[in-house]
Parts: structure tokens; C-alpha cells; sequence
């Protein structure tokens, strides 16, 4: 039996949510889980939740990770 997801295949980019690319951007700027939840309103475990799922669809283990392949995809840009 083969687990079926909606993520895309390896070594594809990732298509990511609104939220997720709102969170990978704070990231990116260096705010921890706490400071995004309270910029964006939200609680903190719904950030940690979004931050696992960017990891999965990112194929990474860390934030360091997930903001390379976020520049490498287009999501982040310098400026």
C-alpha cells in the first residue's frame, strides 16, 4: 500500500501556501515562532505547524533549510 499526499514529487518546487510563504519570509528574517504568531495573529503552535509542513514540502530538516530552497524557488528575493 503506497501513502498518497498532495506534495510534489522530489526535486520539484514546492507549491506553497500564502501563510506558509508569509512564514518562510519571517524566517528568513529571523523571528522565532513566537514573534511570527504574534505578527501574524496567530498562535504559536499553528506556527510550528505551518514551519513542519514547509520543512516536508521543502524537503529540509531546518530553518537555515527551508529559506535556501526559498530563495532557490522564487518564494524569497534579496532587496
Amino acid at each position: 500500500m503506497q501513502l498518497q499526499t498532495n506534495l510534489p514529487p522530489r526535486g520539484t518546487v514546492a507549491l506553497l501556501t500564502e501563510r506558509e510563504t508569509q512564514i518562510l519570509y519571517l524566517m528568513a528574517n529571523e523571528k522565532c515562532s513566537m514573534e511570527i504568531a504574534e505578527s501574524l495573529d496567530i498562535k504559536e503552535s499553528t506556527v510550528r505547524s505551518h514551519r513542519k509542513n514547509l520543512y516536508i514540502k521543502l524537503d529540509v530538516t531546518k530553518c537555515a533549510g527551508a529559506v535556501r530552497k526559498g530563495f532557490e524557488f522564487g518564494y524569497l528575493k534579496f532587496g
